[in-house]
């Protein structure tokens, strides 16, 4: 990259690697720098490549690792989502931590000129939830929510950033905050909170 005056070039580099040898080195870097790894799996195709990529990984390279699986449930989302969800955690849910979250958050939405927002899983609502509430173990709720960080009808951004704030310490031991060789927190957090 080259800066002239107020112009940013950006020169492109070619490598000689191909995208999933990116990724292999990457990925390895996170497994020897972190200790406490979890993806985001929303159920849409990326989410799912990633996670099925990382958990191959895992299994290769470093299979005693934990690793967390997050999904945020918005209630009002595609049947075939929801049932590639579902397949998915009752595949993994021996090899992860499955967290499926169906707490109420505040969600914007465009479909009403009268609220902001709309709450997925509003408690206050159930006669009225597009679909049942999931009932696996895995699944969490206001009756069984163990993320302690959680605040009721939080946005949900902020659900999505606070289970990483309560997923790291929770993964502590010795009741040390786990850290990468660096003493640094896991990279997502960091990323998000400095």
């Amino acid at each position: 990259m080259e800066i002239f005056g107020r112009v940013i070039v950006l020169k492109r580099e070619y490598v000689k690697q191909n995208v999933y040898e990116a990724f292999l080195e990457r990925i390895d870097f996170v497994f020897r720098e972190f200790e406490n790894i979890y993806i985001s799996f929303s159920g849409g195709k990326d989410s799912g490549l990633l996670l099925n990529l990382v958990l191959d990984f895992r299994k290769k390279h470093y299979p005693d690792r934990t690793i967390g699986v997050f999904h945020q449930d918005f209630e009002a989302q595609y049947t075939v989502t929801s049932e590639y969800v579902e397949r998915t955690f009752e595949r993994i849910k021996d090899e992860v931590e499955p967290y499926w979250v169906c707490l109420p958050m505040a969600t914007r939405t465009a479909l009403s000129s009268y609220e902001m927002y709309w709450y997925p899983w509003d408690d206050t609502k159930k006669d009225v939830w597009v679909r049942p509430m999931p009932d696996k173990e895995y699944v969490i709720n206001l009756a069984n929510n163990p993320i302690t960080t959680y605040h009721y009808r939080m946005h949900q951004e902020d659900l999505a950033k606070q289970f990483g704030r309560w997923y790291q310490p929770r993964r502590q031991k010795d009741g040390v905050p786990s850290r990468d060789a660096r003493g640094r927190v896991p990279a997502k957090i960091q990323r998000l909170f400095e």
